[in-house]
């Protein structure tokens, strides 16, 4: 069983994308696959894709990705509730007991909360958690505050995580997409009886019939996507770009959104060389653009959008924050620079080496790690964790 806050066709961010790919993939191997997730509205119990999808709604706190919580009150109320809901923790034994799955692989943890490795250790189950945010350790998920990524625990995240972090005990195996993410867990002390721990890249798709876009004219097209938000670090990529001298031929594409307000922002400091794509598949935005840029300010897990570059044969600049460098090889991939200096990306743009030079970055490198994303390398590594789990 596979557990998730969203799952496709509500996506919010690359775990709904990776928790199907993953699911889908195991089907196909013959196990018996089931899903829970969380939706707003109609509960259901479906089949897709060889999966029986469990969607159940949210008990004692709202739906939040309609109605974010407002007023100290209340958000205290909301993250107090998500160590443990209760009534969470009663609408998951019913499924548990029906499916009584040997193996439950936790994802992201919001709404449904720790009270599902309650009801997966009560049927008897195994339990693996995947770390793809830092939600067990901070209320925000990401550690970042007020604009600045946290160099030590909140008072208030120690206070409102503390329950998260006993009920750790509960699990038998730890994965993330990066060792950065395992080793600050581990560090903290979480996961005390976990007998496994690893870092397992998350899978992406082939590229097939993938044309270049035409790069005749010199322009180098530089670009980002995801979630647009502050920690993602957009707009020290827009002051960066406005740095840099109008004669240098390059251009910036943004893909993806994100809160009105502050999309609206983001626009407004938009020069004439930026490109809003909204939201966009990711072949679409790979055919526009010859380098990525990932400037993420919070310590990032490891994006996907990296992991996919490489897979379309593109290099990146990418910020040294969380995982990140475990990817990203200097002058082979890419180039690494700290996250809010703005001057050495801008420095960085204005040297890259024009689109034939990108071409002649190291493939081999990107594909050593694109390899490792490869959809049969990840399920193999999974399912070799839940031997573990389970010997």
């Amino acid at each position: 069983m596979l557990t998730n806050t969203l799952f496709p066709p509500i996506i919010k961010g690359g775990a709904e994308v990776s928790t199907f790919n993953l699911g889908k993939a195991l089907a196909e191997r013959g196990h018996e696959m089931h899903v829970v997730t969380v939706v707003p509205d109609e509960e259901s119990v479906r089949q897709e894709h060889g999966m029986t999808v469990h969607r159940i709604r949210p008990r004692l706190v709202d739906y939040p990705f309609d109605r974010p919580e407002k007023g100290q009150i209340r958000k205290l109320g909301y993250h107090l509730v998500e160590n443990y809901n209760p009534l969470m923790r009663a609408r998951l034994a019913p499924i548990m007991e029906t499916v009584r799955p040997q193996i439950v692989h936790t994802n992201i943890m919001q709404l449904l909360t720790c009270g599902v490795w309650d009801a997966a250790k009560a049927v008897g189950a195994q339990v693996v958690h995947n770390l793809r945010d830092y939600w067990l350790l901070c209320s925000r998920s990401g550690f970042f505050r007020d604009g600045e990524p946290c160099s030590r625990s909140c008072t208030d995240c120690a206070i409102v995580t503390a329950a998260r972090k006993r009920l750790t005990s509960k699990v038998d195996g730890v994965v993330a997409v990066g060792q950065y993410v395992v080793d600050t867990h581990m560090e903290a002390g979480l996961f005390p009886n976990a007998r496994v721990a690893r870092a397992i890249l998350s899978a992406t798709p082939e590229v097939t019939d993938f044309t270049p876009r035409d790069r005749s004219d010199g322009t180098i097209v530089i670009g980002f996507i995801g979630r647009i938000k502050e920690s993602k670090g957009v707009r020290v990529l827009q002051e960066a770009m406005k740095s840099i001298p109008a004669d240098v031929p390059v251009r910036l594409i943004i893909a993806g959104d994100g809160d009105p307000e502050y999309m609206a922002e983001v626009r407004a400091l938009a020069d004439e060389r930026t490109e809003f794509m909204g939201w966009c598949t990711p072949r679409e935005f790979y055919e526009k653009v010859d380098l990525v840029v990932v400037p993420s300010l919070y310590p990032e897990p490891l994006p996907r959008s990296i992991l996919e570059t490489y897979r379309f044969g593109l290099p990146v600049i990418a910020a040294k924050s969380g995982g990140i460098p475990e990817v990203v090889e200097e002058g082979r991939t890419g180039w690494l620079y700290e996250g809010r200096d703005v001057s050495r990306l801008a420095e960085l743009i204005c040297a890259l080496p024009g689109p034939g030079g990108l071409e002649s970055l190291d493939s081999e490198a990107r594909q050593a790690i694109v390899g490792r994303t490869d959809a049969d390398f990840v399920v193999n590594a999974y399912e070799e964790i839940y031997k573990e789990v389970l010997a």
